[in-house]
């Protein structure tokens, strides 16, 4: 089965990923925006995902994880994801609270990058018109509101977890 879907949020993601593994279907690919399937014993798995920079060589991380027994499956854009046995797994996959917030740093510049992006093609956008509105002015300013408003659920990540020190 492949279901098309965009996420900006890397903990939503997960959870729906974790959703569908409780639905009885365990993740065997990822492209840019599909997420292909194939049915397995419902609850066995959970999935972790991990945003990495873009390196050749992330051999070292790799086997960090195998060690960890968490199985790759995938990897897009420097994110990286992996996949544990239900009964092994872990709850996430950074449990203390500095590394967590330099995960969470990692996404947001990623994000901001995204941002830049969009606010580069919101300056220079002309046309297509539909109904005298410019689809690229439309689009992107709609992606760059969910990119602000994912990027602050992180910052206030953040903030809990610096508050709970």
């Amino acid at each position: 089965m492949e279901i098309t879907k965009m996420f900006l949020d890397i903990d939503k993601e997960q959870r729906w990923l974790n959703e569908m593994a409780d639905s009885g279907y365990r993740l065997v690919k990822r492209n840019l925006f599909s997420y292909q399937f194939e049915v397995c014993e419902k609850s066995a798995y959970r999935y972790l995902i991990d945003q990495r920079a873009f390196e050749k060589d992330n051999r070292e991380f790799l086997s960090f994880a195998e060690e960890m027994k968490m199985n790759f499956v995938a990897r897009q854009l420097g994110l990286y994801y992996f996949e544990v046995d239900r009964e092994e797994a872990a709850e996430a996959l950074y449990t203390d609270g500095k590394s967590r917030i330099r995960f969470y740093l990692r996404c947001m510049f990623w994000l901001l990058i995204l941002g830049l992006l969009n606010v580069s093609i919101i300056h220079g956008a002309r046309g297509p018109y539909f109904f005298n509105i410019s689809i690229p002015l439309v689009c992107n300013s709609v992606m760059l509101g969910g990119v602000l408003l994912v990027m602050v659920q992180y910052f206030r990540n953040i903030v809990s977890i610096l508050q709970r020190r």
